[in-house]
């Protein structure tokens, strides 16, 4: 992974040699501190340079390297390029930003299509959604059931790139929306969530939000919305590719 806004990104650093996170989110990004940590036995390595970041995963004794995030870093040689791209049929996907052109998908060996109803008439493509899975809290421990929000008048914050998705997803658990705190992506919400959630029940918020800011939310009403990645029509393209 990059490891974006973690001072340890430029140089390069072993985030988790499968045992853990070793450094916190100011050091390796928040991204790969959640990773590090949903994912037990698995090496995490970030670093700008992913060809480098390649090399020493190699040194680490990883055999299979996956890159997050590097469709377009193209100087490292790769087996296969899966590529997520929105339903195009969905009236949100206005306003995103694309870092190559449309055209570059054409070289993508699979793409995964989020929230279709129906695949495009491409034979690569197949579908998924993210499905929240439980409630978990500061530390991301498993607390609950998703469906334990229904009725509660909660503050929704994140600081993640399509808040939107997020509030949408709250909504449809049932949640009584008091109001929206959102952030840039990667920055700090805490602080702006503790002063909106006088009147609501708790603060809904993503676990990457958690990672990055863990002693402010210690203190806070606050849970995570832990989702899990639910493969749909198509998903044996993904493995064949694989």
């Amino acid at each position: 992974m990059r490891g974006y806004r973690g001072v340890r990104s430029r140089a390069g650093a072993l985030v988790s040699d499968g045992e853990g996170a070793s450094m916190d989110a100011f050091a390796a990004g928040d991204e790969a501190v959640l990773v590090s940590r949903r994912l037990p036995g698995v090496l995490v390595r970030v670093g700008a340079d992913r060809v480098e970041a390649t090399r020493r995963a190699r040194a680490d004794g990883a055999r299979v390297v996956v890159l997050d995030d590097g469709f377009q870093h193209r100087r490292l040689a790769r087996d296969a390029d899966v590529v997520a791209v929105d339903d195009v049929d969905r009236p949100d996907r206005d306003g995103i930003v694309l870092r190559e052109g449309s055209g570059a998908l054409a070289r993508a060996h699979v793409l995964a299509v989020r929230g279709a109803t129906s695949l495009p008439d491409d034979p690569r493509a197949f579908g998924f959604d993210l499905v929240p899975e439980a409630l978990v809290d500061s530390f991301l421990h498993p607390i609950g059931m998703p469906a334990d929000i229904e009725g509660a008048r909660v503050v929704v914050a994140c600081a993640i790139g399509r808040p939107d998705r997020f509030v949408r997803t709250v909504r449809g658990l049932g949640a009584q929306i008091v109001t929206v705190v959102a952030g840039r992506d990667h920055g700090p919400i805490a602080a702006r969530a503790a002063a909106a959630a006088r009147g609501a029940d708790r603060i809904v918020t993503t676990e990457k939000d958690l990672v990055r800011e863990p002693r402010e939310w210690e203190r806070l009403p606050v849970v995570g919305l832990r989702v899990h990645v639910a493969l749909g029509a198509g998903k044996e393209r993904l493995l064949a590719a694989i």
